[in-house]
């Protein structure tokens, strides 16, 4: 974990709420559960709503119906960036962002297959737990044949140990950030992600080196899902 290294971006009032003040028009990509449950992995889905519509979503629903935001902030919040420097850590990368947050987030187990991750946590404390990729015989992922593939079955905050039983044997680092903090989330590691009120983080990333990847897995699964993918398209 880096302590502090984007303090400054807490100063840049980053806030949906405010953020809908000035733009209540802008369309934002958020993600959602059809059937209420954050952990239906099969009913997630991706859609816009305006800022002012994602503000009253959070006034009017139940927490477990709450929209995430997971957009581009490059594209749907350009202004938001112009005071917000890269940190210097990470030298002339070339970076990707992801802006996520909203009301009491939830982010499902998961790893990334092809980049690296730096976690940057502005608003709100949030907690990660950790895994490193040869937990993942212990996380029950979905099978190769889904778009699921490097996403986890299990709940790690409140595991079905009857159904998952050698989830026991998985060794979490478990991490709490705070506002202005970033965690370093490597290629292949497993990672779940939760906050309480309103919360925003923002996912800096860049292409992983082939020789970053884990063996054998998970790459022996990208490779796999891949392929499988690719049979399907054809």
């Amino acid at each position: 974990m880096l302590e502090g290294l984007v303090r400054d971006w807490t100063r840049l009032g980053w806030d949906v709420s405010a953020w809908a003040e000035r733009w209540p028009s802008r369309q934002i990509t958020v993600e959602e559960v059809s059937s209420g449950d954050p952990y239906d992995i099969f009913s997630q889905f991706l859609h816009q709503l305006t800022l002012a519509d994602l503000v009253r979503r959070y006034e009017r629903d139940a927490p477990a119906t709450y929209p995430s935001l997971a957009c581009d902030p490059r594209l749907e919040l350009p202004e938001i960036l112009e005071e917000t420097k890269v940190p210097e850590v990470l030298g002339a990368r070339r970076v990707d962002w992801t802006l996520f947050g909203g009301r009491d987030p939830i982010v499902l187990v998961h790893y990334h297959s092809a980049v690296h991750v730096l976690l940057c946590q502005v608003r709100s404390p949030k907690r990660v737990l950790l895994f490193c990729p040869e937990d993942g015989r212990y996380l029950y992922p979905h099978g190769v044949d889904t778009e699921h593939y490097s996403k986890s079955r299990v709940d790690p905050a409140a595991p079905d140990l009857a159904r998952f039983p050698e989830f026991r044997r998985a060794r979490p680092l478990d991490v709490f950030l705070e506002p202005g903090d970033a965690l370093f989330i490597p290629v292949h590691w497993w990672h779940w992600t939760a906050a309480s009120g309103p919360a925003i983080s923002a996912a800096v990333s860049w292409r992983a080196r082939f020789f970053d990847y884990s063996f054998p897995n998970p790459y022996v699964r990208n490779l796999i899902a891949k392929r499988l993918r690719k049979a399907r398209e054809s």
